[in-house]
């Protein structure tokens, strides 16, 4: 079972070296990298699909994961939106009580 990632995410103590880059001094699993469970004992490709940070890469992953292809797409905007730093617009800020 294989998944691609699509965006850098923390690659922890527990990641195989293999997988692991450098970048801005943080460990990271990088975009674009494919994590098959068969090679890389701790990878859980479909649990990555649902949270939207990878799409599958195999037949195997798209069935274990449970989620059309619109489910896939919207969970993967969800997790970028909530790591894209929100700014106040002019005219919301409700300070002036």
């Amino acid at each position: 079972m294989r998944c691609k990632y699509t965006r850098d995410v923390d690659a922890g103590d527990q990641c195989d070296p293999a997988l692991v880059t450098v970048k801005n001094g943080r460990r990271v699993i990088a975009a674009g990298t494919i994590v098959d469970a068969a090679i890389h004992a701790l990878a859980r490709p479909a649990a990555d699909v649902r949270a939207g940070i990878a799409v599958p890469d195999d037949d195997e992953c798209r069935e274990a994961c449970g989620m059309t292809a619109q489910q896939i797409a919207v969970a993967q905007k969800a997790i970028q939106k909530w790591y894209t730093p929100q700014t106040e617009e002019a005219g919301d800020n409700d300070d002036d009580e």
